[in-house]
């Protein structure tokens, strides 16, 4: 009797211990946080103030030893953090995007640490790679350099995902949304510079496309898509009035800036899976309780600030539905993307060979006898042209098997339709924008794995 009350005892101190703990790194991540979004934000943002590149190295270095002396979260989160703003996070002098040295530091420090008894994870990730290593010997040397990347991007999926580690991913959330509004605010700043003027946002043309720091609109776009439909995962989770105001303040925010990038992907995917989102919360009595009255804080704050920015939304909208109507055909409605995709088609059809195990997925267009170079712009289209039918079938197995993962590495009940959302954006986004060649492409499909299985709430 007495060793039980001892060992209840016992663990109810280990219980409060570990309780403290988590509180107090929940305290130091916040802290961490923080610091992180103005150093990181300063840097980026001063580079192009004071136009010099020192501070690029600085940013480096900051990273770097953090990545070093944190968890193997910390190298998630601050990827998250860069991936908006890949338009700009650059190393000067060798055009390398900053996430292409980090995700190698990061790979080499977490395979030193690595454990894992999900020994046929392993073997399928190394298949997945030696597939597209077997198209290698059709590969020029610049070809090969972005061959090297791509396989870090991968191998830090198969070691991120591979082993059991501490994940929280609201934390993930928060870093990949202020990573969206330092995109946001550089394109902002570079704005002003052109026109010296705040107000170039309500002249914007079918030639000035806003992109942030990403670069490319259609990218940015997708960005705000994903960041704004995960944030919404943690409506339940805010229970403070503030942070709930502050979180529909940024949705709004970035939804404006989402709609001057005059994305027709844009508009057609936030509106598909806004109306999702409004049925679920609408339909729901008890369950989407909370994301109602968030709903019903975004359309009072909507609309008391379109008052001031009514002319700057309708003239970004019509430009966006003119991009529509004043289509006269198939061709400058989709962007000359029907074009593409039937030479891709008729290049498969011809090719029989290539149609089952593709020409590789780095700098595909170059293999396919396409005078223009231009990509796919459509992931479905990219896979079977880059890896083909069977290769397009092992991805598929392969991004099942990472659902899978989480699924039990994350054990909980039944996830709500809210957390599915973000990798909804993505499925229907990708549809119209390059994917499976880029590193970010992977980071964000993990991310949004994460957002349905992991732990929020």
């Amino acid at each position: 009797m007495s060793n039980n009350i001892l060992y209840k005892s016992k663990s109810m101190q280990n219980n409060m211990e570990n309780r403290s703990e988590s509180i107090k790194g929940s305290i130091f991540s916040n802290k961490s946080f923080l610091i992180d979004l103005v150093i990181v934000g300063s840097l980026l943002l001063g580079s192009k103030a004071l136009n010099t590149s020192l501070l690029f190295y600085i940013l480096l270095l900051y990273i770097v030893f953090k990545i070093i002396v944190n968890t193997s979260q910390y190298s998630f989160n601050i990827i998250l953090m860069l991936i908006p703003n890949l338009g700009i996070a650059f190393i000067p002098g060798i055009a390398t995007p900053l996430v292409n040295i980090i995700i190698p530091i990061a790979v080499i420090k977490m395979g030193l640490q690595y454990k894992s008894k999900h020994m046929s994870f392993v073997l399928l990730s190394f298949i997945f790679i030696f597939y597209e290593w077997v198209h290698a010997f059709t590969y020029d040397l610049s070809t090969s350099m972005s061959l090297i990347s791509w396989t870090f991007s991968i191998l830090y999926i198969f070691l991120f995902i591979g082993q059991k580690l501490d994940y929280y991913h609201p934390t993930a959330i928060k870093y990949f949304v202020s990573g969206i509004c330092i995109s946001t605010l550089y394109g902002i700043y570079v704005g002003f510079l052109k026109s010296s003027s705040f107000s170039s946002f309500s002249r914007l043309s079918m030639s000035d496309r806003f992109s942030g720091g990403a670069g490319d609109a259609n990218y940015y776009s997708i960005y705000i898509l994903v960041g704004l439909f995960s944030m919404v995962s943690l409506v339940n989770k805010q229970t403070k009035i503030l942070l709930k105001t502050l979180m529909m303040i940024v949705f709004i925010f970035l939804t404006f800036f989402g709609f001057t990038s005059l994305s027709r992907m844009f508009m057609i995917v936030f509106c598909f899976v806004m109306i999702i989102y409004l049925l679920s919360a609408v339909l729901s009595l008890e369950k989407y309780s909370r994301h109602r009255r968030f709903l019903f804080g975004l359309i009072a704050i909507a609309a008391s600030s379109s008052v001031f920015y009514l002319n700057t939304i309708i003239n970004n909208i019509t430009l966006i539905f003119s991009r529509f109507t004043t289509s006269s055909d198939l061709s400058s409605l989709t962007s000359n993307r029907d074009v593409i995709l039937e030479h891709y088609i008729n290049f498969l059809l011809s090719h029989p060979v290539q149609m089952l195990f593709g020409v590789g997925i780095q700098k595909y267009y170059l293999r396919t006898g396409h005078d223009t170079n231009i990509y796919a712009h459509n992931i479905v289209m990219e896979l079977l042209v880059s890896w083909g039918i069977i290769g397009s079938i092992l991805f598929a197995f392969y991004v099942c098997v990472l659902f899978n993962m989480e699924k039990v590495n994350n054990f909980k009940k039944k996830p709500s339709l809210v957390v599915w959302l973000p990798f909804l954006c993505m499925a229907i986004g990708y549809m119209s924008i390059n994917g499976i060649e880029v590193e970010s492409f992977y980071i964000l499909l993990i991310y949004v794995i994460k957002n349905v299985y992991a732990k929020i709430e």
